[in-house]
């Protein structure tokens, strides 16, 4: 029972980003999220969080997502502001920046289209160069870097911004942005959220075909007041190569 204590006295640090009914519903998707063993679709998440409590329906949970009074991005620079204080301040603060493709089905889905599968294209290792498609949300995704307490040489990245790429025919053209556009300005928002005395690492989160590779830095600066990312600001070398001039 001690571990499901402090998980909840985690929880209640939240609960100033919600209203009281969003809050409860929050602890119940959370701990549910958290209980569910392997896929985890928004009923069984219900299902496991509800376990001793009084039952809701379940449109109730996806008001939740929808409707309910919550601002992801502050959730996110409240999470963020918890996990700089496990980050030493001789580190440089390290964020990784990814997408990731969710495949969905359903004609009610919104904001999903057809994107590149990275996981099922060989990427030319075969005989041939095959790509596949797939239907779903790809998510653009940043992350900030906490090495664990336990063993400092390994690191935990805690996902703290997002954003949904539409596709470009499923989307208004006013509205269409780019992943890169999705991820520059999570990083300009993040970047208002860090100490100006704070040593910043942009990294790509990648991973190769040998194995998981280490991320190299592709950005490191202290940040000044009114700094801006910009395509030019960041090096576009490849790794063990000289930038050109």
């Amino acid at each position: 029972m001690s571990e499901a204590s402090d998980f909840l006295s985690l929880l209640v640090n939240f609960s100033p980003m919600f209203t009281s009914p969003s809050f409860n519903n929050f602890v119940t998707l959370a701990c549910g999220w958290v209980l569910c063993v392997g896929r985890r679709p928004i009923p069984r998440v219900i299902q496991f969080g509800s376990v001793g409590k009084e039952q809701q329906h379940h449109s109730i949970f996806y008001y939740f997502f929808s409707r309910a009074r919550w601002i992801p991005d502050a959730l996110g620079k409240f999470l963020f502001q918890m996990a700089l204080k496990q980050i030493p301040e001789s580190l440089p603060l390290c964020l990784t920046v990814d997408d990731t493709l969710s495949r969905r089905s359903g004609p009610q889905l919104f904001g999903g289209s057809m994107h590149h599968d990275p996981l099922l294209s060989n990427y030319g290792r075969g005989k041939t160069l095959v790509k596949f498609f797939s239907f779903g949300h790809s998510w653009v995704i940043i992350c900030v870097v906490i090495p664990l307490p336990w063993n400092k040489a390994r690191f935990m990245a805690i996902p703290v911004a997002f954003r949904l790429c539409r596709g470009k025919k499923h989307c208004p053209p006013k509205q269409y942005r780019k992943r890169t556009e999705l991820a520059r300005e999570m990083v300009e928002m993040m970047l208002s959220w860090i100490p100006e005395e704070r040593k910043v690492a942009l990294t790509p989160a990648r991973t190769r075909a040998r194995g998981p590779r280490r991320p190299r830095p592709r950005h490191i600066a202290r940040r000044r007041r009114g700094a801006r990312s910009s395509a030019r600001s960041w090096p576009r070398w490849c790794p063990g190569r000289s930038p050109a001039g």
